[in-house]
């Protein structure tokens, strides 16, 4: 039986983009959730786009028609106590993807589809905006690394829970305190509305995957990477991140961690101006470095029986990145997809001692627990129906008086993406600065 021919390349979106978001061009910090709610998606959408070329490269490994883009840069393993805290071993495939300025013009270019800040159209009533003012892309060269992990909570690897708790509740804290190279980070604004969005549906028009997200995150981090050479600048990295996982059967149980650089964030006014420490990039020494990323954890069987027990966590990460300064940008990108790899022995070994603190403080594994409860897969509606306003309240980001707008509940998907009829735009009360910790993936 001949093999089918592989899926066209998917087209190329305005959002993901080395490029980066105008700050002044995003909705604002306290937009309502009908604000908030198709930047969300759009970004979605075209996340999971970009990972369906990944998708597609592994199914057609050899083939000559793969329109993905994708080539292979070898692979890397680690193993034994001192690179991964467990005596088994990892390996890291590593991919390599360049895409050309023709299409990255043609990309930034577009509108964003999204609502404008201020909630109007352009001077022709149209409902789009764009994001960034710049028409001269950055030239992007993407690094991905795929790894497989037994989804166990032993040393060298780590359970499904692990990694919803570290890798995207604890996303920035995670980074920051396993990163050797990272002096300083931080969560320098969130949106609130973001927290607040009870599920997104995506239509057909979507690759195969998860079709109801729920669980977003919308904020804005800042991780200081001391590049280790004498007499260069520390890098900061201003990032517009996202995360959300499926409303799904376990079957399709995922979450993504989305990060898109933001320009002119040197420019900005501290969130709290009284709080000297507000902004990273503020300090001395700096410069504003630029890296967009996009990650994808999820639940998969070892070998071809559809009837096996879910016994892997699949790990992809796909960046393109940018030092800028002194570091011209040929001589940084051979470098990226080795230097990425080095994330995955790094979080392995950080899981030994995240363990022990999670056993000596068992009252902070509540969320875990309600991120991956049963009820995600035997439920979905009625789970999302409840989450929103409980995650929200539980990071202490809402007050108990406010009530979340209520989405369509989840149901058969339409063609495009839904995200179903909203009440009145109801305004978020804007959240305080927080003094947490952000990271760069």
């Amino acid at each position: 039986m001949s093999r089918p021919a592989p899926q066209a390349d998917l087209p190329l979106g305005p959002l993901l983009r080395l490029e980066g978001l105008d700050f002044d061009l995003l909705p604002s910090r306290d937009s309502s959730i009908a604000i908030i709610t198709p930047f969300v998606e759009n970004l979605l959408g075209e996340s999971l786009n970009f990972l369906a070329s990944v998708d597609a490269y592994d199914i057609n490994r050899g083939d000559k028609r793969d329109p993905s883009g994708w080539k292979p840069k070898g692979s890397v393993k680690y193993s034994g106590e001192k690179d991964i805290g467990g005596p088994s071993e990892c390996a890291i495939e590593l991919l390599e993807k360049t895409i050309p300025k023709s299409k990255l013009k043609a990309a930034i270019a577009k509108p964003a589809a999204i609502v404008p800040p201020a909630g109007g159209g352009d001077e022709a009533g149209n409902n789009e905006a764009r994001v960034r003012r710049s028409t001269n892309p950055i030239p992007e060269t993407w690094a991905c690394r795929r790894s497989i992990h037994n989804n166990e909570a032993v040393g060298g690897t780590a359970s499904w829970r692990e990694f919803v708790r570290y890798m995207k509740i604890e996303h920035v804290e995670t980074e920051r305190e396993m990163t050797p190279t990272v002096p300083r980070a931080q969560v320098s604004q969130n949106w609130v509305a973001a927290t607040l969005i009870k599920h997104i549906i995506l239509g057909e028009s979507y690759p195969a995957g998860p079709r109801a997200w729920t669980r977003f995150t919308l904020r804005i981090v800042e991780m200081e990477h001391d590049l280790k050479q004498p007499g260069f600048d520390h890098r900061v990295f201003p990032v517009l991140q996202m995360t959300c996982r499926s409303v799904e059967e376990e079957k399709k149980a995922q979450f993504l961690v989305i990060s898109v650089p933001i320009n002119d964030w040197k420019g900005v006014a501290p969130p709290d101006p009284e709080r000297a420490d507000t902004k990273v990039a503020d300090g001395p020494n700096i410069t504003i470095g630029s890296y967009v990323s996009v990650e994808r954890f999820r639940l998969v069987r070892k070998g071809e029986d559809r009837a096996a027990p879910l016994k892997k966590v699949e790990w992809v990460m796909a960046t393109a990145s940018h030092a800028r300064g002194m570091l011209p940008l040929m001589i940084q990108t051979p470098f990226v997809p080795k230097k990425i790899a080095i994330d995955v022995p790094l979080f392995l070994k950080f899981m030994v001692g995240a363990r022990q603190k999670a056993a000596a403080a068992p009252a902070n594994n509540a969320l875990v627990e309600e991120e991956v409860t049963p009820e995600a897969e035997t439920d979905p509606a009625a789970y999302a129906e409840r989450e929103a306003d409980a995650y929200a309240l539980a990071f202490g980001l809402i007050d108990t008086g406010l009530q979340p707008v209520a989405n369509e509940p989840v149901g058969t998907p339409q063609t495009g993406p839904q995200t179903g009829p909203q009440a009145e735009p109801q305004a978020a009360p804007q959240a305080a600065p927080q003094a947490g910790i952000g990271g760069e993936t």
